[in-house]
């Protein structure tokens, strides 16, 4: 089961933009383009009640959806560095 963890409304736009470019920065948890397509690769993000895809044009108007899956204990930071280090 999801969670919906975030939502964002669509003002009007000039021309549409694809999605994975728009939703960068509109979720506080996804700072980054390459978190958008994480999200959507794990079917975390709807577009007015469908599931988003990187073909998906924004022309305004649409709500957006983030949800976090319930095995999930918090929404993880997609797009952020982390200082942890790993050593071999």
């Amino acid at each position: 089961m999801m969670q919906l963890s975030e939502i964002h409304n669509v003002q009007k736009l000039k021309e549409p933009i694809r999605f994975q470019e728009y939703g960068v920065g509109i979720f506080k948890t996804i700072p980054t383009k390459s978190g958008i397509k994480k999200a959507i690769k794990k079917k975390l993000i709807f577009i007015d009640g469908s599931l988003a895809t990187t073909a998906k044009y924004i022309v305004g108007g649409e709500k957006i959806e983030l949800f976090q899956s319930s095995n999930m204990t918090k929404m993880p930071n997609f797009g952020t560095v982390s200082n942890t280090r790993v050593c071999a």
